[in-house]
């Protein structure tokens, strides 16, 4: 029979014992709502009636928790049901924990304490509390948390009315900052409302694959006889530190058969209150590692006879999920350790296997690459002591080549000719690669290679995964990795280093290549290539580079040309070279003057670059060609190229020749091989073009092993596109001299033989496969026929280069951020402003409705008249900000033409005639005012300048190469914003030409004048009124503007339709009216009609 009587009042304890009261002035006060006197001043105590047992014991295990157990009990005595016994495990605390337990049970006989002589672990301590419980059912709570005052009462009525074994109610998340955790709390939610048998562990977050494991114990009431039996496989001898309420909530959730859910929040946990979240140092992180040995006792569990569950679950999958989830918070853990904690990693990695780690780091933590390179680089791999089954006896002649090999570019060829190279020299080879499609690869391998799909390049913790596989399965002796680009690289070296197999990095591009991408590899590459036991580059400067960065162990290894002199007239051929693809092979190809080899990729090619210079040589030479060989990297790269050579008038003379595999017939067709990447690391293309003699003419990259004391090589300093255009020319029209230059090409090619490449490629891997496990190289290859004077000059140069380039991108992008800033603030007071006023409207109609109710007559206040900017006006004509508008002075029409082929009827006899009399335009020659003229691009900023009143500015950088920075018209339309800087994409290369000679378009009169007038609030129609314009175009809000406003009227064709003509040139009659219709007005004209 269950005991519901409210406890007696003990009359002895009425008044309290005066001394005892003073030793505990507050510490069990009330903290629920309303006001509650202290235990120990409390004037009434519980009698316990001997034989009846509580309903509810509640279970508080407790270890060094002097800080909050005071707060934990209080809130365990003041629950609601009287009808409660407390049972505290104290497991061996060594501060002031038991005294204060003591002294709480001298006031509350219905706590019951037992202390342990030595830790057992929370596992422990609830299994003894239990066995010491009498109620009929229990709780738990830490020595941290909280019970609401009603948990008691209201999970017990609500265990007793529905017959359930497990009640699951809600927890509330209490952060000493304040911090919200409603997520946190969701998860903590129960899972069901009312659940039987198996369902119960299938719906849970054990069974419910996928799903994050809350097997938290706390927040949930269980029949004391269901606990019993379930922990009763527990050894008593078993300690779990951390997580050991997963195991035990596992447990009594297979063994339930009824459960429900109380959507009630009763429990209160105190997050980070104890040392449950706290972590500072190697020491105290080792407390987070212990959830290590729940996962074994959980595993063990599983197999073992006790376990019992449904055929629908999947342990497996469950232990995977728990596995994860311990290394993720872990890791966590480690995060907030001061850096580099690599002893702590050590620790991690001994704990889990590096392959577990470095996967979950891989997939879940990417952002975290440059904690992790840290700590790896100071990580004595050979002190971990791995169990020998995680590396087998590496075969010395097995070599995995890593990398992307779909691709038509270099790094891919080089990847198939190392594979012939080492089969040739008697080793095994795999090549690992992303996956792909078989039609995508570009060049052959030989068929004893084994190929194996190290999974997508954007699936970083799949290709640590199968990385890690192919090593253990395929016993690689040495690892060299290719790859430069996805977001593997810094995890291969990790891999390579914990599994015990030396590798190399090979560096495909010059070693400022992620500065030139403006990719944030670039910060931390070194620390990279630092992991590794060796590094692989193209050049000595390159070389020289890198160990300045502090990288040790760096070889230069330049790539491979033809293996001997071609004969131009000869029928050998070099195939599939860099840009080239599978196609279909060639026929003979016409004779062309001049020839270009690569991928179609303008960033690094700079393809438009080679038309440009291509333009200047085709004016001087009409009849001259160009073949551009090679298959586009993006798609529409291609479109983009044959667009601009359209627009350059050079399209009948650039041939398009895209991916071939006989590319040794196009060398032989050619005079001269012309050469503009805006950066390389190793030109493959020059190499093949000189073993056919050809002469090369390219911008200048001092750094490249293939152009350092290359004599068949004219260069020009880097973007001089009309200097390269003049030594393409000096070459075309000198047969001779270019006859001389490519015989010298051709024999400075040799040095590049195949054979010298695969000696220097046995060297390095003899090397590395000469490492024992965990042993990093201690030589440095310093061979070198470059004198190093001339190198780090090179390289320096190299690197102001860049740097000016991101200078002039990052200081276009800040104009452009500051000019987007000052239009947003103007945009929020005008929202503010408006804001403010239907406020006022909104307060006045309801003053205005009160008066109404009362019979009373209302009265609207008069509302107050917007105030007009001039920047938002709509007025005919706009309102200009730069200067002020000439519309309110008098303009007297003249009485005789201004100009002798201009009559007074003409519609631009009056506008020309207030063009004379503001300076604006004079006469061409005699007093012709010559309408039909074209007006060029600089001439139309120069008379928007004037009228501005000729304001002096000045610019401090150039933004276009053929734009002089001290112009006061172009710096004044810079500052104002009618004039843009260049796109970062094209700022990123070199400065690109503005033409200020071009003739001026009617769309980009419209814009200008659109920017001009401050930028009107403008709404442009939502579907186009003109045939010619759609609503997506670029700068159709300014064409439309122009021709609403009448500055630059629509055109009416013959079928009645209405066009703007965007793409007609402005001529000086059409200048002058537009200009005078928007400073003086068109009603001017209109009046004057």
């Amino acid at each position: 029979m269950v005991n519901t009587a409210r406890p007696r009042t003990c009359s002895r304890l009425q008044g309290g014992s005066g001394s005892l009261r003073r030793s505990l002035p507050s510490l069990w006060s009330g903290t629920y709502g309303r006001t509650r006197r202290s235990v120990a001043g409390c004037r009434r105590c519980f009698v316990i009636v001997r034989g009846v047992k509580p309903l509810v014991s509640i279970i508080v295990p407790t270890h060094n928790n002097e800080a909050t157990v005071v707060r934990t009990l209080n809130s365990l005595i003041e629950q609601t049901l009287r009808d409660t016994e407390i049972v505290i495990v104290d497991d061996a605390s060594t501060d002031a924990t038991m005294s204060l337990c003591r002294d709480a049970q001298r006031f509350d006989p219905r706590i019951i304490i037992v202390p342990l002589d030595e830790n057992q672990t929370a596992l422990q301590a609830r299994r003894i509390g239990v066995e010491h419980a009498t109620g009929t059912y229990v709780m738990f709570c830490d020595g941290d948390d909280e019970l609401v005052p009603q948990a008691a009462e209201e999970a017990s009525s609500f265990a007793l009315g529905g017959g359930y074994e497990v009640v699951h109610f809600g927890t509330t998340v209490v952060s000493a900052t304040g911090s919200k955790h409603a997520a946190w709390e969701r998860a903590l939610d129960p899972f069901g409302t009312e659940l039987f048998g198996d369902d119960i562990l299938l719906c849970s977050a054990f069974g419910r694959p996928g799903s994050k494991i809350n097997g938290h114990i706390w927040n949930k009431l269980y029949e004391r006889r269901l606990v019993e039996a379930a922990w009763k496989p527990i050894d008593p001898g078993l300690r779990l530190p951390r997580a050991q309420d997963v195991y035990q909530t596992l447990l009594i959730l297979a063994k339930a058969t009824r459960y429900g859910g109380l959507s009630s929040s009763l429990y209160r946990y105190s997050f980070r209150a104890g040392k449950s979240g706290n972590v500072a140092n190697r020491d105290s992180f080792q407390h987070f590692l212990a959830s290590t040995r729940t996962y074994q006792a959980v595993e063990e569990h599983l197999s073992s006879d006790h376990w019992k569950a449904p055929a629908e679950f999947d342990a497996n999958e469950m232990l995977d999920r728990l596995r994860d989830q311990f290394i993720d918070n872990q890791l966590n853990y480690w995060f907030r350790l001061p850096r580099p904690a690599d002893a702590a990693l050590g620790d991690l990695l001994r704990q889990w296997g590096p392959d577990l780690v470095l996967r979950t780091l891989a997939d879940r933590h990417p952002g975290r690459v440059r904690m992790v390179i840290e700590a790896f680089s100071r990580l004595n791999i050979a002190d971990l002591q791995f169990p020998k089954a995680e590396f087998a006896s590496r075969r010395r002649q097995h070599i995995a080549l890593l990398g992307n090999i779909s691709g038509t570019g270099g790094v891919q060829k080089v990847m198939a000719v190392q594979a012939k190279l080492l089969i040739q020299a008697g080793y095994s080879v795999t090549v690992l690669s992303f996956t792909h499609e078989p039609e995508s690869l570009a060049y052959e391998f030989p068929p004893s290679v084994t190929h194996r799909s190290i999974g997508p390049r954007g699936e970083v913790g799949t290709g640590v995964s199968e990385l890690t596989r192919a090593i253990r399965e395929c016993d690689f002796s040495v690892v060299l990795n290719h790859d430069n680009y996805s977001a593997l690289l810094p995890w291969v070296a990790a891999v390579t280093r914990t599994m015990g197999v030396p590798s190399a990095l090979f560096l495909h591009s010059f070693a400022l290549r992620a500065l030139h991408d403006f990719r944030g590899i670039f910060a931390y590459l070194p620390e990279i290539a630092r992991t590794y036991d060796m590094t692989v580059t193209l050049s000595e400067a390159d070389r020289m580079w890198w160990e300045a960065s502090g990288v040790p162990n760096v070889v230069a290894l330049p790539n491979f040309g033809p293996d001997s002199p071609i004969d131009p007239s000869s029928k050998d051929i070099i195939r599939d070279s860099d840009g080239e693809g599978p196609a279909a092979p060639s026929t003979h190809p016409p004779r062309v003057d001049l020839l270009w080899v690569g991928r179609l990729q303008d960033d690094t090619k700079n393809i438009s670059g080679l038309l440009e210079a291509f333009a200047q040589v085709v004016t001087q030479r009409p009849h001259t060609t160009l073949a551009i060989v090679g298959g586009e990297q993006n798609p529409g790269e291609r479109d983009r190229l044959e667009q601009m050579a359209e627009r350059l008038d050079i399209r009948e003379q650039v041939l398009f020749v895209g991916p071939v595999q006989d590319v040794g017939l196009w060398y032989r067709s050619a005079k001269v091989f012309l050469a503009t990447s805006a950066i390389e690391g190793f030109n493959l293309t020059l190499v093949e073009a000189q073993a056919y003699g050809l002469p090369v003419a390219m911008y200048a990259l001092p750094y490249l092993e293939t152009v350092v004391g290359n004599p068949g090589i004219v260069s020009v300093g880097w973007g001089a596109t009309e200097r390269l255009a003049n030594a393409t020319l000096e070459l075309l029209e000198d047969p001779k001299r270019a006859e001389q230059i490519g015989a010298a090409g051709r024999d400075f090619a040799l040095r590049f033989s195949l054979e010298a490449y695969d000696t220097r490629l046995r060297s390095i891997v003899n090397r590395l496969s000469n490492l024992q496990p965990h042993e990093k190289c201690k030589t440095t290859d310093t061979t070198s026929e470059v004198t190093t004077a001339i190198v780090p000059i090179s390289v320096i140069g190299e690197l102001y280069r860049l740097y000016e380039r991101m200078y002039h991108r990052t200081t276009s992008e800040l104009q452009a951020a500051k000019r987007d800033s000052a239009n947003l603030r103007q945009n929020l007071s005008q929202l503010k402003r408006s804001l403010a006023d239907s406020k006022a409207q909104h307060q006045n109609l309801e003053k205005a409705i009160a008066q109404i109710e009362k019979k009373k007559p209302a009265t609207l206040a008069p509302q107050k008249k917007a105030q007009v900017r001039p920047a938002l006006t709509s007025g005919v004509g706009g309102v200009w900000p730069l200067w002020r508008r000439q519309g309110s002075q008098p303009f007297d029409a003249p009485s005789s033409a201004a100009f002798d082929d201009v009559a007074l009827t003409d519609t631009v006899a009056l506008p020309a005639a207030w063009a004379l009399d503001s300076g604006l335009f004079g006469a061409t020659s005699g007093r012709q005012f010559n309408g039909a003229g074209q007006v060029t691009r600089y001439e139309f900023i120069d008379l928007l300048h004037r009228l501005a009143g000729a304001p002096t500015a000045t610019s401090e950088l150039a933004l276009y190469r053929d734009l002089d920075s001290g112009d006061a018209a172009t710096a004044w339309a810079f500052q104002r914003g009618i004039l843009k800087p260049p796109s970062s994409a094209n700022a990123l290369e070199t400065l690109p030409a503005w033409k200020p000679g071009g003739p001026l378009l009617r769309r980009s009169a419209a814009m200008m004048l659109f920017r001009a007038a401050g930028g009107p609030q403008y709404r442009s129609p939502h579907v186009s009124p003109y045939a010619d314009l759609t609503v997506n175009q670029k700068v159709y809000k300014e064409m439309c503007w122009a021709a609403h406003q009448g500055i630059l009227p629509s055109v009416r064709r013959n079928d009645d339709t209405l066009i703007f003509d965007e793409k007609r040139l402005m001529t000086r009659s059409e200048t002058v009216i537009a200009l005078f219709r928007q400073m003086v007005g068109p009603l001017a004209m209109s009046d004057q009609g």
